[in-house]
């Protein structure tokens, strides 16, 4: 008898599941994410070609170059500065 009721059991579950709608092509999510990323390149390239030139090119290595010299000076001054302590508390 038990043996009858599983046997039921299985066939309706069985049923039920078979008898789920399932749609003939699914919704591509992977091509809404591809699309999203090559909106995105292009949006860079866009970018890219509107600000990058050999104008802007020139003041970015100028702000480089005066930025270097700023550290370059800085470091120099403290290494003065820590010799100066140094010697100080060396002479104590």
């Amino acid at each position: 008898m038990a043996k009858i009721a599983v046997i039921f059991l299985l066939f309706a579950l069985f049923a039920i599941t078979m008898g789920a709608s399932v749609p003939q092509e699914e919704p591509n999510a992977s091509k809404v994410i591809v699309d999203a990323v090559n909106q995105g390149v292009e949006n860079i390239n866009k970018f890219v070609k509107d600000n990058i030139n050999e104008e802007n090119l020139k003041k970015l290595q100028e702000g480089a170059e005066k930025i270097g010299k700023t550290l370059s000076e800085a470091f120099e001054n403290a290494q003065k500065e820590a010799a100066k302590t140094f010697n100080q508390n060396k002479s104590l």
